[in-house]
């Protein structure tokens, strides 16, 4: 009996062990700052993704200093400059101006440079509660949340991986209605860490973008003229 116990506290001690680790969170100032430090260390300044959506195929580039041009397959064009987002229509000359949580989708990629202050600054912008949080799952990921505790799903949130340091989600509100961006397969075959390896967004649950990127090209020269509008 003596030897089924000592077998019995050492599986008890591990779990133990096992459920600390899971159950510790950092400071959220520590974390943004590592989600920094992990977007500083890539050198992204620009990079153009093919993507496979619904609708076909799109094609993104993002410069460094805010400025996002995306290219759909219906012939209309979505441009991002200073933080604010616009769209165009085949055939049209004129851009519409896009709800404001149409540039958090790039805010990561596109930004001159990271800044856990500045990441920290957004959440808390957009009514995320950083004092809150718990940890979650994101497929087989093990996720830090900022802004909400497990069973909360109706309250501005943000999910970063808990070991890579990479953003999974960001919920926030759009009048009433709950918009949740999804980054999902961070280091697939045809990204690594540059960009995931889908991009989904959701409003109320209702699926409006669903992207799986096909290739990634991070030397390809963008020049100015291609975000203007």
């Amino acid at each position: 009996m003596s030897g089924m116990r000592r077998i019995l506290m050492l599986v008890l001690g591990c779990m133990l062990l096992t459920g600390s680790a899971w159950a510790y969170i950092a400071p959220p100032g520590w974390l943004m700052d590592k989600l920094a430090t992990k977007r500083s260390q890539t050198g992204l300044r620009r990079i153009k993704v093919q993507l496979k959506c619904k609708g076909g195929e799109e094609t993104l580039y993002i410069k460094a200093g805010g400025k996002v041009r995306r290219e759909r397959a219906d012939g209309s064009v979505e441009l991002c400059l200073s933080g604010k987002c616009y769209e165009r229509e085949k055939g049209q000359k004129k851009y519409r101006l896009l709800p404001a949580w149409t540039y958090l989708r790039y805010y990561y990629f596109a930004e001159r440079s990271a800044s856990g202050k500045r990441y920290l600054a957004l959440m808390r912008g957009w009514g995320v509660n950083t004092k809150v949080d718990t940890l979650a799952r994101v497929a087989s990921r093990v996720a830090v949340v900022l802004g909400a505790k497990n069973w909360e799903r109706d309250r501005p949130q943000f999910w970063m991986d808990k070991d890579l340091y990479l953003p999974l989600r960001f919920m926030v509100l759009d009048d009433k209605a709950m918009v949740q961006i999804d980054w999902l397969d961070w280091g697939s075959r045809a990204s690594g860490d540059w960009f995931p390896g889908r991009l989904k967004v959701s409003r109320d649950g209702q699926e409006i973008e669903n992207c799986e990127t096909m290739s990634v090209d991070v030397k390809q020269a963008l020049p100015d003229e291609m975000f203007k509008k």
